[in-house]
Parts: structure tokens; sequence; C-alpha cells
């Protein structure tokens, strides 16, 4: 958590995870850029649907039989194979934060109008889902792989302000496109080192454009057929334009934890 000089803080979480969010929050009559940098740990969850190279399905192979898989576990791999699978994705992120207001100023958050000297604290509770294709191609018997990421990105953002005796909440929704990428690399079957990034835009109540960029480093181990751990470390950077009032420049980061069930 840190505190801002003059203005207030907020946060981005995300899945996994990533959408575009419109905060809704008149700033004073004197625009400014709200910078906020926050820590959080990040619970994810991913829902995967293999589309292409179905044999690959650890779950059906499991529970159904080996007529799901026609290549001979024995027989050597081709050295280039192709991939597309459905992600849904899901991750949130919880901060709070404090702004000191001077005497002779006034800040307006939400319909909460404050006049310094004063503090001001905000909460944050902040949920994001998307559904994206993902698909590529996988090298060397499938230990690396390079896939391109595409779809669309929500975000479901409640903020709690408080000064004294008084407090606002507000709740907003927004959604957007997402594009990006993924490297993997498998050592071995059951464990893969991953690197992700994603970015995603558009426009929502409240705000003129958002943008989010998200990035990820980690580990995805295997320990059931089609049931995977993630662990990792996430970056997230959240900017919204306003032409009449505050702008805000977001930065939350932390570590992510997962699970990852694959179909």
């Amino acid at each position: 958590m840190k505190s801002l000089t003059g203005t207030r803080s907020s946060f981005f979480f995300s899945i996994p995870l990533l959408g575009v969010v419109a905060l809704g929050l008149p700033a004073c009559s004197v625009a400014h850029t709200v910078e906020s940098e926050d820590f959080s740990v990040i619970p994810a969850a991913r829902l995967t649907f293999n589309l292409i190279s179905e044999e690959e399905s650890a779950i059906r192979e499991f529970f159904v039989g080996k007529e799901y898989s026609e290549r001979d576990p024995l027989e050597e791999r081709p050295a280039v194979e192709a991939t597309l699978a459905i992600d849904g994705d899901f991750s949130a992120g919880r901060g709070n934060s404090s702004e000191d207001i001077s005497a002779g100023q006034t800040r307006m958050f939400e319909d909460l109008t404050v006049n310094g000297p004063a503090e001001v604290r905000v909460d944050y509770d902040l949920y994001a889902y998307s559904f994206a294709a993902r698909g590529g191609l996988w090298f060397f018997e499938r230990q690396l792989g390079a896939e391109a990421i595409g779809g669309i990105a929500f975000s479901h953002l409640v903020l709690g302000f408080t000064s004294g005796a008084d407090d606002r909440t507000d709740v907003s929704f927004a959604a957007g496109p997402l594009a990006g990428g993924q490297v993997t690399y498998r050592p071995i079957e059951w464990l893969g080192l991953y690197g992700r990034g994603t970015v995603s835009w558009g426009y929502g109540s409240g705000l003129d454009f958002a943008q989010i960029a998200a990035f990820e480093g980690g580990v995805e181990a295997i320990p059931l057929p089609g049931f995977g751990i993630l662990a990792g470390y996430r970056w997230w950077d959240y900017t919204e334009d306003h032409e009449e009032r505050a702008s805000f420049e977001m930065q939350l980061h932390g570590p992510v934890l997962g699970v990852h069930v694959t179909f």
C-alpha cells in the first residue's frame, strides 16, 4: 500500500487476469492524474477446452479411455504441432490506500465531497474475467510452445470511500477486447514454465478510454491428468483517461496462485 500526495490511489487485478474498468469517480475542479501502486496476492482460476490436438486432453483419457488417443504412446511425435483452445480466466485483487487533502483543497469521490484538511481512505475489490482463444505451434515434441491470445475481457470494480463519519461505495462494470501471447517450456511432461502478456482496451461508463497491460511469469505443475496448479508473479498496469476530470494511472503487482482445469 502506498499513500498519494494530493490525490487518491487505486489498484488493479486478473484475471490469468484480465478487462477494462470504468471507475466513475468525479475529480476536483482542477484536472489531475491519480497515480497509485499497490501489492496484492492474486487468486486465479483457468478452464481450458482443447479444440485441436484433442488426443492431448488428459481428463478425457483419464476418465473415458484410450479411444480418445489414436496416437501410439510409443510413436515419436511430429517436430511441429498446432494447438487451439478456448480459455476462461478469472482473477481478483484487493487493496486500500489513503489520500491526505490539504487545507483549502476540495476533492470529489463519487458523490462524496471532501474539504481539506482531511484524510480519505479508499478500499478496493476488483474481479476480472476473460474468454479467449489461444492457439499456436509447439516444437521439439511439445516441449516449447508459442501461442497467440485473443478474446474479450470483463471487469467488476467495487470502490469504498471513507472520510470521518462519511462513506460511499461505487460499483462499476466494463468490457473490451483482449490480445496477447504466451510462451511455454516443458522440461518434463508434468511441469511447465510460462511467460504471458496481454493488453485490453476499450470504453466504459464514465470514461473516455481505458487500457490495461498484464504480464505474468510462473510455473504450472500437473499432479493429476487435466488438473494443474499455477504459481507465479503478475504485474498490472492500468490507465484511464478523462477529458473533464481526473485521469488514472494504477499499478498492481503480486504473487499469483491458482488452478487450471483442462478438458
